[in-house]
């Protein structure tokens, strides 16, 4: 026995059905309307049913052989299902049933099927299990071929599914399990739906320490829309899934990296340099980039600009202590150890107050804001910029020199100083991925 889809909506057993259909319509009266007809069939269709009192005590299928063929996607699939067995007692057309049954899939895969509910789906209610295990996923590269015009090199999969359906309204649960899942290399001649998705890299960002991803995909939908497939509904899930991943994917990698966040680097707004637990995660950022595949690295530097004025305005008044304090020194000549001594002064030492009263001529207790009338905004914001421009190059500089990253696929970048003044977050380089669009060749041709 086969099962054959051959288009959209179009299957080996619809057209037996429909041959049926119309040959039975043929004997009908034509003077009816269509609606009332379908309504009449249905109605008559229930009625025999209710009517029927069909019901086999003991229900066994065994040593059943089917081939799944899809024949609307270039190469086709076509998929073996085997020694199959279908077990039901006191089976009954007008009631509810329990189902089982088991089959052996291709290359060692196992299928397991429990359904509780009655041959009406759109309007009983209907519970579905499926257990798939040990799934060799290079059988279904065409299916990866037509959605993301790339193949499938390897993997192992599992599937438990949980699907209710309630008035012909479906809704599933999909915990997913893939091992050892590879990609092969894309190919630019052909179109599909997804293709612009970063396959290889959203995969990477999915797996854990030991190789494996595991989701859990839900998915809804009305079984009796004409446009209902079941098939398309989970790739787009699952599409969805790998967007909104690949739209952060750093965040992604603090379960797969001892619990660390890695979608973005803390900094602060007046630091020059970074510290070593700064450049440790920049080098495990660098690490994870480098096994990513035809992205870029986007860092964007971001902070609160208020409190941004008010610590540079801090700083400066430190600063200018701390010269008062040491005659020979000039804002000019400070040395980073310097810098982090002046950073080190408390705000709240008495000393401090008293020169900041003296320096800005004004008696009140809060010498930041007393230091930002002194020094002016615009002066404070200009050296705001230029430390983002120094932090900046120090980044590039070790992310290229030593990091080995390639200067054409590394972004770095300051949010606007009108977005800045807007921003409420922490202070940070943010990080993100940009999938480097492939060059398409003219002619196409198919897989």
């Amino acid at each position: 026995m086969h099962y054959d889809i051959l288009g959209e909506n179009d299957n080996n057993f619809a057209r037996i059905l429909k041959t049926s259909a119309d040959s039975l319509n043929e004997e009908s009266t034509t003077e009816k309307d269509e609606n009332e007809l379908v309504f009449s069939q249905e109605h008559e269709n229930k009625k025999e049913r209710e009517d029927l009192k069909l019901s086999i005590k003991h229900l066994e299928l065994t040593d059943l052989n089917f081939i799944f063929n899809d024949s609307t996607m270039s190469p086709s699939f076509s998929y073996k299902i085997s020694e199959g067995r279908i077990l039901s007692k006191n089976f009954a057309l007008n009631k509810s049933n329990l189902i089982s049954a088991s089959a052996n899939l291709p290359q060692g895969g196992i299928l397991s099927v429990r359904w509780n509910g009655t041959p009406d789906f759109e309007k009983d209610d209907q519970r579905i299990n499926i257990l798939l295990k040990n799934i060799v996923l290079n059988e279904f590269s065409p299916y990866s071929y037509a959605y993301f015009a790339q193949p499938i090199s390897k993997g192992i999969l599992s599937i438990n599914s949980e699907t209710t359906i309630r008035n012909a309204q479906l809704k599933s649960n999909n915990k997913i399990d893939i091992y050892d899942c590879k990609m092969g290399e894309k190919n630019t001649k052909l179109k599909a739906p997804y293709q612009n998705i970063p396959l290889k890299a959203a995969l990477y960002l999915l797996k854990d320490l030991k190789n494996n991803i595991q989701l859990s995909l839900p998915v809804q939908g009305n079984i009796s829309a004409p446009e209902f497939s079941y098939r398309k509904i989970i790739f787009k899930a699952f599409t969805n899934t790998l967007v909104k991943l690949i739209a952060t994917p750093f965040a992604a990698l603090g379960k797969n990296n001892k619990g660390e966040n890695y979608d973005y680097i803390s900094i602060n707004p007046i630091q020059y340099d970074f510290s070593s637990e700064q450049y440790d995660k920049l080098a495990t950022v660098a690490s994870i980039f480098e096994k990513l595949h035809n992205m870029k690295l986007i860092m964007t530097q971001q902070f609160n600009y208020d409190n941004a004025i008010k610590d540079q305005a801090l700083y400066n008044l430190k600063r200018d202590y701390y010269i008062h304090l040491h005659p020979d020194k000039n804002a000019h000549t400070l040395s980073l150890i310097e810098m982090d001594d002046i950073k080190a002064i408390k705000k709240n030492d008495a000393a401090l107050v008293k020169f900041a009263k003296t320096l800005t001529k004004n008696k009140s207790n809060d010498i930041a804001q007393s230091a930002i009338t002194y020094y002016t905004i615009d002066s404070l914001e200009s050296e705001i910029v230029k430390q983002m421009e120094i932090r900046n190059t120090f980044l590039r500089r070790y992310m290229i020199n030593h990091r080995n990253i390639d200067d054409n696929l590394i972004i770095i970048q300051n949010l606007s100083l009108e977005s800045l003044r807007e921003y409420e977050g922490e202070s940070r380089y943010a990080l993100s991925l940009e999938a480097i669009e492939e060059e398409e060749e003219n002619n196409e041709e198919e897989y």
